[in-house]
């Protein structure tokens, strides 16, 4: 049954973690298989099929992780945060969406989720969802940097975003029509 906060005593928490897991590592040995091949169309092709199996594994960590402690941080045990940030930085739009959605998530739970991000490079791909074709992107990615500035480790994660130059993107939303 799925962890949620009215179920909070039975997380998903181990399951999550493997399934999390595996599909890293599976991500990971295609990964390795094309580059070792040196095929650069079959690596394009792989990433496009790449695509749907991120898409449902950011909407499933969305899921499981809103509001749920446990399963933040079984999936943040799992590797999920540098897979997310991973996808930030990917083509795909709505996998960009989803993660966006979990690292807003976890950034506004947890003062160690928000300093793993900062670890993991995760900053600009963030600053860059702001300027995605995508408003839930654009919503999700905002939502984030406004945690990266509240409660523990504000400081230094205000001066990562300023290093980062998070006013302009967030300027020019402020301009949208």
């Amino acid at each position: 049954r799925l962890a949620d906060p009215s179920h909070a005593r039975a997380p998903l928490a181990p399951p999550l973690a493997r399934l999390i897991s595996r599909a890293a590592e599976a991500l990971d040995a295609t990964a390795r298989d094309i580059s070792a091949s040196r095929q650069p169309l079959a690596l394009q092709s792989t990433q496009q099929a790449a695509q749907p199996l991120k898409v449902q594994a950011s909407c499933a960590l969305c899921a499981l992780a809103r509001g749920n402690a446990a399963n933040q941080e079984a999936a943040r045990e799992a590797g999920a945060i540098p897979l997310l940030v991973s996808i930030l930085k990917s083509r795909g739009a709505e996998a960009r969406e989803y993660a966006a959605a979990v690292l807003s998530e976890l950034a506004r739970s947890n003062h160690a989720y928000k300093q793993q991000v900062v670890e993991c490079g995760g900053i600009k791909p963030l600053l860059a969802a702001l300027s995605s074709s995508s408003t839930n992107a654009q919503k999700h990615a905002a939502s984030a940097v406004w945690a990266f500035t509240q409660g523990a480790g504000a400081a230094e994660n205000k001066g990562e975003l300023l290093r980062c130059q998070c006013a302009v993107p967030l300027v020019k939303l402020l301009d949208k029509d």
